[in-house]
C-alpha cells in the first residue's frame, strides 16, 4: 500500500509537468525478487562456551562454531539454540524477521543467539578504518556490534579480541525519528560496552573511524540481536520484530582497500540528486516519495540533497520543489 501511496504522490506531482510540454521521459523499475541468505545454525552447550579472559570486563558473548561450509566474505544470519529468523535481501538491502529472538526464556542464552555477520575480514595494527552502517527497526530494542576476532579472546590492546564496536572509535550517529534529524557527532567511544538503542520506525546511521589497535588475521563484523539473559538484561529485540541494513561499509584508510561495501550508498551534492547518478529525473521524485511514506531511508548525503526548501526537514514541502527541477532539466 506505501508503494501505491508513493507511485501516486510522484504520479500527481508529475502530471503539471506533462501538462507543460515537458519530455520527460518515465522509467519502470523492475523489481528485484527477494533472495533467501544462507543460514548457519549452531547447537550451544557447556563445552561449546568460550571463556573469556579474565582482564575482560565484558561478560562472554561468543559461542564455539561447528565447523560448516559458509561464504565466509557474504552477510549471513547465525542462529544459535531454538532462535529462529529469516533473511533476504534485494541486492541492496538486507531484511531480516525475528520469529524467536532465543534468550534463556526460549531455550537459548543470549543476544548472540541471533547474529547478523560478515566474516573472511582482516585488521592490520597500525592501520585506520572508516566503516558505516545504516540499521532500520519495525519495533523497539537494542544492538550491539563489533569487529573482532572469533573467539573473543584478548589480543594485545585488543580487550576480548574486538577492534572495533559501537562505543569504540570516534563515530557519528544521525537517528531519524519521526523524520527528524538527531545527530550524535564526534564522539570518542573509548571506554564502554553498552548496547545502542533504537525506537520503533527509527533508521540509525553511523559512520565511525578507528585504528587497528591489534592485527586480527580472521576477524568477523557481527550484529548481536538476541534475546535475554545473564549478559543482556531485557534482551534485543522481541518476537515479530523486522530490521534492515544497508550501506555497511569497511575500509582500510591506510591502503585504500574496500574490504566491505554492501548496499553502498553513492555520495553526491547535487540538489536534488538522490540516487546518486548526477542527474535530478523522476527516479529521484520516486525515491523522495517512498520516503515521505516510510518506504525506503535515505542516508545523510540524500537527506541533504532532498532538503530542497532549506528548512533542515525532509518534508512534503519539498516534493514540489523538485518536480520544479525536474521540469526545469527537461526543457
Amino acid at each position: 500500500m506505501k508503494k501505491v501511496m508513493a507511485f501516486t504522490i510522484a504520479l500527481l506531482v508529475c502530471a503539471c509537468a506533462f501538462r507543460s510540454g515537458g519530455n520527460t521521459e518515465i522509467y519502470a523499475e523492475e523489481k528485484i525478487s527477494e533472495e533467501k541468505v544462507e543460514t548457519v545454525t549452531e547447537e550451544t552447550g557447556d563445552s561449546d562456551t568460550t571463556q573469556k579472559d579474565d582482564t575482560s570486563e565484558k561478560t562472554d558473548d561468543t559461542v564455539t562454531e561447528e565447523t560448516e561450509e559458509i561464504d565466509e566474505n557474504n552477510w549471513h544470519q547465525c542462529l544459535h539454540e531454538a532462535a529462529d529468523a529469516e533473511l533476504t535481501t534485494d541486492g541492496k538491502t538486507f531484511t531480516m524477521v525475528i520469529n524467536n529472538p532465543g534468550g534463556e526464556a526460549n531455550g537459548g542464552a543470549d543476544k548472540w543467539d541471533v547474529q547478523f555477520r560478515c566474516r573472511g575480514i582482516s585488521i592490520e595494527e597500525g592501520h585506520s578504518y572508516k566503516l558505516t552502517y545504516q540499521i532500520s527497526s519495525s519495533q523497539d530494542g537494542y544492538y550491539y556490534t563489533k569487529i573482532g576476532n572469533l573467539d573473543a579472546k584478548t589480543v594485545g590492546a585488543a580487550n576480548s579480541g574486538e577492534v572495533w564496536h559501537n562505543q569504540f572509535g570516534v563515530s557519528t550517529i544521525e537517528s531519524y525519528v519521526e523524520g527528524l534529524i538527531k545527530r550524535n557527532k564526534g564522539i570518542n567511544y573509548a571506554e564502554g560496552w553498552t548496547m545502542q538503542r533504537i525506537t520503533k520506525g527509527d533508521t540509525i546511521s553511523v559512520t565511525s573511524t578507528f585504528d587497528g589497535i591489534a592485527t586480527i588475521p580472521e576477524a568477523e563484523w557481527v550484529f548481536f540481536l538476541g534475546g535475554e539473559g545473564p549478559a543482556t538484561p531485557g534482551g534485543c529485540f522481541k518476537e515479530g520484530t523486522v530490521l534492515m541494513f544497508t550501506n555497511l561499509t569497511l575500509v582500510d584508510l591506510t591502503t585504500g582497500e574496500e574490504i566491505i561495501s554492501y548496499g553502498k550508498f553513492v555520495d553526491s551534492e547535487l540538489k536534488g540528486d538522490l540516487d546518486g547518478n548526477g542527474v535530478v529525473e523522476l527516479t529521484d521524485l520516486t525515491m523522495l516519495s517512498l520516503y515521505l511514506v516510510g518506504d525506503t531511508q535515505l542516508d545523510n548525503a540524500q537527506i541533504s540533497n532532498a532538503d530542497l526548501t532549506g528548512d533542515g526537514l525532509v518534508n512534503l514541502a519539498d516534493l514540489p520543489c523538485l518536480k520544479e527541477m525536474i521540469m526545469a532539466g527537461s526543457k
